[in-house]
């Protein structure tokens, strides 16, 4: 029994220390929020102004820019691939109309570059959701065919 109270004793300490230190990130991130901001309209405001404005006459509006963000891409819930995976196929079949199948390396690459994702296979960070999909194709060239599909979540 002592040994297990200690047990519970460090566990508690453990986490009060996590606790601590994830308090001091957050007044860490909220004192850098309010310099930034300060920046952006203060010091910079015409700066922030010009890129705004520069931004609207190059067609980048908030429209285009990603309805989903991944927080933390060392790990990706359940749920994030979900709709992640579905975002992915439903932009690559907007951006091509006659394409039937998208292949798992530009799944991958896909990941990478929009939302910052490292994996080595698709086969296995969507091994859950894969099968809900009708994939073609062998070991070397695996795909995803496309169907069109209801709206995103």
């Amino acid at each position: 029994m002592l040994r297990r109270q200690r047990q519970i004793e460090n566990c508690q300490k453990e986490i009060s220390d996590i606790i601590e230190t994830l308090e001091r990130q957050k007044s860490s991130a909220a004192e850098e929020m309010t310099i930034i901001q300060w920046q952006l309209y203060g010091k910079y405001a015409g700066l922030v102004d010009a890129a705004s404005e520069f931004a609207s006459k190059s067609g980048i509006t908030a429209e285009n820019q990603p309805i989903f963000t991944v927080y933390n891409p060392k790990h990706v819930t359940n749920d994030d691939k979900d709709k992640l995976l579905k975002i992915i196929l439903d932009d690559f079949k907007a951006e091509n109309p006659k394409a039937e199948a998208m292949t798992f390396q530009q799944v991958r690459a896909v990941l990478e570059s929009r939302y910052g994702v490292e994996t080595r296979t698709i086969g296995n960070f969507f091994r859950r959701q894969l099968p809900s999909y009708e994939t073609a194709g062998g070991n070397k060239k695996m795909m995803i065919v496309l169907k069109v599909s209801p709206e995103r979540p």
